[in-house]
């Protein structure tokens, strides 16, 4: 008898807690990729509700309507922080506060190397300078604008440089690197790339020592 009224007690707290969950508005913001979001970029949000939104906004952002359930928020400002809303017509229905941060910067590659010892043979692959951004979850990419590439014969004490627009080494950019020898030192430097959000970022020297 008393479980039974154990059991009668727990079914009505049960049927009080729906009955609440009915009454009120339930929205959740899923971030696809992580708990923060990016400047310039498009970052998934998935809608998770138990009431219908139709919109969502947030000051100084972009925001693309994928479908009923998927935006894509692109914050533009420099705040630090943002706040999402969603809304049913007028009505607020949810709202949240994310962290906004910069997408990072990437590092400068030569046949895969990020710098330091570089063997002569495999400078005869390089067809470029490699520009990757290093375990971040967004599939974006800067573009090398121009860089300056420099040698210095430490024998003979000279030095010599090539100013190359793009990321592209050929022509006679490529028979300047194949000209190295061992003992010199190489430097990739004075680089400029364009940040998926547009802007244009100066990224520190590399240096090689050809063996």
């Amino acid at each position: 008898m008393k479980k039974s009224i154990k059991h009668i007690k727990a079914i009505l707290l049960i049927i009080c807690f729906l009955n609440q969950l009915k009454s009120q508005e339930i929205i959740g913001f899923e971030l696809e990729k992580m708990n923060v979001v990016y400047a310039g970029i498009e970052n998934p949000v998935r809608i998770i509700s138990c009431s219908s939104v139709d919109s969502l906004s947030a000051k100084d952002s972009k925001i693309i309507k994928a479908n009923k359930l998927l935006y894509y928020l692109i914050p533009l400002g420099n705040n630090s922080t943002l706040t999402l809303n969603a809304y049913n017509g007028k009505k607020v229905v949810g709202s949240r506060i994310y962290r906004v941060k910069r997408i990072p910067l990437p590092y400068i590659s030569l046949a895969g190397k990020k710098g330091g010892k570089i063997k002569k043979a495999d400078l005869a692959g390089v067809t470029g300078v490699g520009c990757t951004i290093e375990n971040f979850d967004f599939n974006i990419s800067y573009s090398i604008l121009s860089f300056e590439l420099s040698r210095i014969n430490l024998k003979e004490g000279t030095f010599m440089s090539r100013r190359i627009n793009g990321s592209v080494i050929s022509g006679e950019s490529k028979s300047f690197l194949m000209n190295c020898n061992a003992g010199d030192k190489l430097y990739i430097e004075d680089i400029k790339v364009k940040a998926p959000d547009g802007r244009v970022i100066a990224l520190p020297s590399v240096s090689y020592t050809i063996q």
